[in-house]
């Protein structure tokens, strides 16, 4: 893909029922320097029944890879309501089209089901997994790399130590499996609690 400079955002789960997650994405974005930004929500709630799910129905890590996947379609439409002023797009195509527009300052929701089913395999680099080693973490990393995004920043409710790697972070449960594999080929990667942001008090 061509065209503005882009990154990619993945809002975990654990932010989806934050009564201030739009105060506080709105305060992050403003401090950020402008480019196109492209939202990934994670599965939240619904990864963790699909998990329970598994263990008790015995469904398969591909099975239920592919019914986390779907579930992601839900929290992106719940990130589209609530986030203001951003798109919706769960085709690749148009993806690249809206980057090669120049949209910088626009912000849109990607829904990734389409591109993990259609598109995915077929691209540079190692396919992703099809078990519980791959979360949404890893899914927003695979969509940067593919896009060749600036930089993936991880939205979530927690603040790890800066001193830990991403393999520590993965055998700690706080990325998944995959991660620290996949984090290596990207050009750069960013934790943010998106808890801890405040408003400002005053704009000039």
């Amino acid at each position: 893909m061509s065209g503005s400079a882009v990154r990619v955002v993945k809002i975990g789960g654990s932010l989806l029922d934050y009564p201030r997650l739009v105060e506080a994405w709105n305060e992050w974005l403003f401090r950020e320097p402008r480019m196109a930004t492209v939202v990934i929500g994670g599965g939240g709630p619904y990864a963790d029944l699909i998990r329970d799910w598994d263990r008790r129905f015995l469904l398969g890590e591909e099975t239920a890879h592919w019914m986390c996947v779907a579930s992601m379609n839900i929290t992106a439409t719940l990130l589209h309501q609530r986030l203001s002023g951003v798109s919706f797009i769960d085709d690749w195509q148009s993806l690249g089209e809206w980057i090669g527009s120049g949209q910088l300052h626009a912000t849109t929701v990607f829904s990734v089901e389409s591109f993990l089913k259609t598109i995915e395999e077929d691209l540079p680099g190692d396919q992703l997994p099809r078990s519980w080693a791959v979360s949404s973490d890893s899914i927003a990393a695979r969509v940067a790399e593919a896009m060749g995004a600036e930089e993936l920043v991880l939205g979530k409710s927690t603040s790890p130590s800066p001193a830990r790697d991403w393999q520590q972070l993965s055998d700690e449960g706080f990325v998944d499996q995959y991660f620290p594999e996949i984090a290596t080929r990207l050009p750069a990667v960013r934790w943010v609690n998106l808890r801890t942001i405040t408003a400002a008090k005053t704009r000039q």
